[in-house]
Formats: C-alpha cells, structure tokens, sequence
C-alpha cells in the first residue's frame, strides 16, 4: 500500500510505516491519517509482521497538526476529526506487534505523541521535541496528557504542556522517553538492526511481555501475577522454550521461528 503520505512496506516480518509529507515536515492533515488508518488495517490483519519500524521521511519525524488544514477545516480542527485520530492511536496502542519509532529532526505535539505510542523509541541527536499546543491556544491532543505523565511524570510532563517550550534528544532520553540516541547518519540502520533481532526473537514470549506491561501491569500486582502464570503455560508449551533450552545446552544460538 502507498499512499499520497504515508507509505507501507513489509519484507519478512518487518514493516515500516514512513509518513511521507516531507515538504510540511509530516504535519498531520486528514490525508496522512486515512493513510495511516490503512496501514493499521494492513497490520491488523497481518499474521506474519512481528515488528513496525514507524519513521518519517525527509528532515522530519512529524511537525504536529497542519495548522493550515485545521484552519481550513480540511477534515481537521473539529471535536469529531480528534476522536478520529484518537481511534488511530489507539490502535497503534494495542498492536500485538512491537512498534519501533525511529525520530529526527522534529517531533512536535501529535507528532510527538505519535512518537510516544510506539513501544521502543530511538532518536537522532538532532531530534528537538515540543508539546507546543499551549503556543496556539490549545490542549494536547493524540493522547498526549496520557502519554507524557505516564513516561516522564506529572511535573515534567506539566512543564511541557505549560510552557511548550523545545527540548533535545539528550533531554527526552534523561526523561526515559526515548531508549537511546544515534547520529543522524546511524539512525535508521541501528533501528533497523534492532528490528531484526526482534522479528527472529521468541514471538510467544515477546508478544506477551508486551501485553502484560501495557494491559496487566496497570491493573496492579494481582492482575501481573495472574498474566505472568499464563504468560509462562503458553511459552512453556511453544516450540520456541524447546529450542531455547536446547540451544542452551548445546552452547549454540538459538534458531527461533
């Protein structure tokens, strides 16, 4: 699937979401979220595509919404077009695959937030993030007020929405928000390779450490228990713990499927 701005491409069981409006640094109009919608689609039907690599082509991640679509009502600005995007992140959320964002340049409000979405988050040192909402007049938006208090806390994450004032890379990996940063140049290929060692990972185990920390854990210590012992029937019994611990023994690597 490729679309006007956002283009899908899938080798193995890796795929990558690019959003692909370079000449507004991947401002957010109605165009580039139908796009996204139709990745998801592609995703959610998926029973191969372990791993998403989300990034943005050009000199940007994402600069935030298109201020001039909302302006011109262009499928933007209204409480309906919100719960949209909404939807959208939601979706991105609840993925059984492993979402990897790979930022640069710009990362600014609903791009921001997209960014925050994904389940890794690795940065080029380039990489300047805002949550500049307050700079026009607005709330955050895309989850944002959800987001940033859960991964940095709620006085930082005041900070940001009060202010809206920029910071770097080197700030937002302090702040535990993104996992580690590379130059501009290593960004891609460093992701990329994560990516790889992700898709040829233990799937039973990964898919379920992934939902156990976004689904159980907020749920309390009891409900982490319960989810761990399931957790433990469903990969004690999969192909994959047979190899593991054969591997082990037999003091090679392991050939997961």
């Amino acid at each position: 699937m490729d679309s006007q701005s956002v283009i899908f491409m899938a080798q193995g069981k890796i795929a990558q979401i690019v959003l692909n409006r370079p000449d507004r640094l991947n401002a957010i109009d109605h165009s580039l979220k139908l796009g996204l919608a139709a990745a998801l689609d592609q995703l959610e039907k998926s029973k191969d595509l372990r791993v998403v690599v989300l990034r943005g082509e050009g000199r940007a991640f994402c600069a935030g919404g298109d201020l001039s679509a909302i302006q011109n009502r262009q499928g933007m600005g209204r409480p309906e077009d919100l719960v949209y995007s909404q939807s959208l992140l939601g979706r991105l959320l609840e993925l059984d695959q492993i979402v990897i964002a790979a930022v640069h340049g710009h990362a600014m409000g609903a791009g921001f937030n997209l960014a925050m979405a994904a389940d890794l988050v690795y940065a080029a040192d380039d990489t300047q993030f805002s949550q500049a909402f307050v700079k026009v007049g607005l709330t955050p938006d895309w989850g944002g007020m959800y987001l940033l208090p859960l991964l940095a806390g709620p006085r930082r994450a005041k900070e940001c929405f009060f202010f809206g004032e920029r910071f770097d890379a080197r700030r937002a990996l302090s702040w535990g928000l993104v996992n580690a940063v590379f130059a501009p140049d290593r960004l891609l290929s460093e992701v990329m390779a994560l990516a790889d060692r992700l898709a040829a990972g233990p799937w039973s185990a990964l898919r379920l450490a992934k939902r156990i920390v976004d689904r159980d854990a907020p749920q309390g210590l009891q409900a982490v228990f319960s989810a761990e012992v399931d957790a433990f029937r469903q990969c004690s019994a999969s192909p994959d713990f047979a190899e593991g611990i054969a591997a082990f023994l037999e003091k090679r690597k392991p050939n997961f499927n």
